[in-house]
């Protein structure tokens, strides 16, 4: 493993996945983001945040990633998560904790999608890995061109058997079409969540703006205050004042409270 100690707490899983596919273990974000959540969920182990809330790797983090890839290398669907887990407890012992205030929702779900930002940063990675799939297949393609190239003078058995061989390794490269419409797909679903969270939001507002306005007006009726001399009404305008700044006072704790339950 490289050394990362001068990045040590500062790498994002953007710049890890960069690290990574230097020492040709080529993960997609999102994969390397789905082992990072399932380690947390199983209690194995928490990679910190920083302020902003992103992931941030030290050199350790890196190498149990590394450590996550060589294993699915070598067995792939015979070794579950659980396992792999099990064995990184092993051999990180002096290094694993689990962090149980750690919102395990905050990535890869709706909930990692509170803001703008988050939506942007999101998009960004993922319209990378889609580049950089496209790089990596172009850049195949072309060495087995120029494979194809180099022998084409020579036997015609030797040229049967070098286009068999191109022919099997293009059908094992992804296919980019399918590609790019599966993150279509998961960018439409990132849409529909978001619509569907700030409605939610709304509709919360609604209702806490209701409930303080309801406050406000029986605080006012037990004290209200009139105008006029002889024939005192009740100020209607400083009543509602009133009731808007209540709302304005206690519209905050309300929102954390709800968010909190």
């Amino acid at each position: 493993m490289e050394d990362y100690q001068h990045l040590d707490g500062t790498v994002t899983i953007g710049v890890a996945h960069e690290l990574l596919k230097k020492e040709n273990l080529t993960v997609p974000i999102t994969t390397l983001r789905n082992w990072v959540n399932e380690l947390h969920q199983m209690k194995v182990h928490t990679v910190p945040r920083n302020p902003r809330g992103e992931r941030v790797f030290s050199d350790k983090d890196l190498e149990i990633l590394k450590f996550i890839a060589d294993l699915k290398k070598r067995f792939g669907n015979n070794i579950s998560m659980q396992q792999i887990g099990s064995k990184i407890l092993e051999v990180f012992s002096d290094f694993v904790s689990y962090d149980p205030s750690d919102d395990s929702e905050y990535e890869g779900k709706s909930l990692a999608f509170n803001s703008v930002d988050k939506l942007k940063e999101f998009l960004s990675e993922e319209i990378q890995q889609l580049l950089t799939l496209k790089e990596e297949f172009q850049q195949q393609k072309e060495e087995l061109e120029e494979e194809r190239r180099r022998f084409n003078y020579s036997k015609g058995v030797e040229i049967t058997k070098l286009r068999e061989l191109f022919e099997e390794k293009i059908l094992l490269l992804p296919d980019p079409e399918e590609e790019k419409r599966k993150r279509e797909e998961d960018l439409q679903q990132v849409k529909i969540e978001m619509r569907s969270q700030n409605l939610n939001r709304s509709l919360l507002e609604n209702r806490i703006r209701k409930k303080l306005r309801e406050e406000a007006e029986k605080t006012w009726s037990d004290n209200p205050q009139k105008t006029g001399i002889i024939f005192k009404k009740e100020n209607f305008a400083l009543k509602e004042a009133f009731i808007q700044n209540y709302i304005i006072e206690n519209f905050e704790s309300e929102i954390n409270k709800a968010f909190e339950e």
